[in-house]
């Protein structure tokens, strides 16, 4: 049986049909003697795995480093769900239960082609998200700057109009990640600028906010003005109670959407500057080589040596 292995382009072809061989003699191998074929050759041996580790670890500091940062919020569930609250009205709310599906609702919202669309309209992120920005050594400040100055885009518009939308959806959604299985939202952006990753996050959690802000005080508004007509136009009295129930619930839903910040999403922790890169783990790449090599140069000389033995008992 031939066993064909390919590393890096290098096909390496392995006959293991020596081990039946070696099971069909019947000369023992003792395993002080394989310890005793391992150990002669431990200069070979290390030179080997300290050669795949070096080279592994220089690989690495070729690969860009890329810095995470994160940010940990919880959903308001009991501001934006108000108008529910206090009527039994069956109104669709996308937060009315609480929990995994209000927190689904902004992971996919938040990797929607429409949030993107709306997020981007009035700034520079789609040329922060592929790279056009000069963010070396800049501040954040200065980085705001940039994403929120108008005269930055004219120098790119041309190069826009050949980029298509779903490409730069795709090189936003590249960046930014959502888990919600701790019972909060943990939001992390990786760039290879440690401040772009925060103020990524901090400029989509806002805006993320700002959506869901804007569409309850638009709705609550609609539907204090429904109300009002319906009830002049009613004598029920118990209509009249479920409408101003109703009303009361939409009132307070508006009040909340003007005098709160973290309207629907309420920071547990707030995005930070990393320090450190996150990727590449240089130490993984070094240590995986050294193993690599290890076992390697000595399954090489193991095999070499007791091929050698048995093709000198067959002559």
């Amino acid at each position: 049986m031939i066993v064909a292995l390919s590393f890096d382009g290098i096909d390496v072809v392995i006959y293991s049909f020596f081990l039946l061989v070696i099971m069909s003699k019947k000369s023992e191998i003792e395993f002080l003697e394989i310890l005793d074929s391992i150990w002669s050759q431990k200069i070979k041996i290390l030179g080997v795995s300290l050669s795949f580790a070096v080279v592994s670890y220089f690989y690495s500091l070729t690969i860009p480093n890329e810095y995470a940062s994160e940010a940990k919020v919880i959903v308001v569930t009991d501001s934006i769900g108000k108008q529910l609250e206090a009527s039994s009205l069956g109104i669709f709310n996308p937060f009315a239960a609480p929990g995994a599906s209000s927190q689904s609702f902004i992971n996919e919202y938040l990797k929607s082609r429409d949030f993107f669309r709306q997020f981007s309209k009035e700034n520079n992120i789609d040329l922060l998200v592929l790279g056009l920005l000069d963010t070396e050594d800049k501040s954040e400040e200065e980085l705001l700057n940039l994403i929120f100055n108008p005269s930055v885009r004219e120098e790119f518009e041309s190069l826009l109009l050949d980029i298509p939308f779903l490409s730069i959806h795709g090189a936003f959604n590249s960046l930014i990640n959502i888990k919600s299985d701790k019972g909060y939202l943990q939001f992390t952006a990786t760039t290879p600028n440690p401040v772009v990753s925060k103020v990524l996050l901090d400029i989509v959690i806002e805006n993320l906010n700002l959506f869901f802000k804007t569409k309850d005080d638009k709705e609550a508004n609609k539907a204090i003005e429904y109300i009002t007509t319906e009830l002049n136009k009613t004598n029920l009295i118990n209509l009249q109670n479920q409408l101003n129930n109703l009303m009361a619930a939409e009132i307070q839903t508006l009040v909340l959407a003007n005098i709160r910040e973290d309207y629907a999403l309420q920071y547990i922790d707030k995005a930070f500057i990393p320090l450190s890169p996150s990727s590449p783990d240089r130490r993984i790449y070094f240590y995986g080589a050294l193993l690599v090599g290890l076992f390697g140069s000595i399954f090489y000389f193991l095999v070499r040596r007791y091929i050698y033995m048995i093709s000198e008992e067959e002559t």
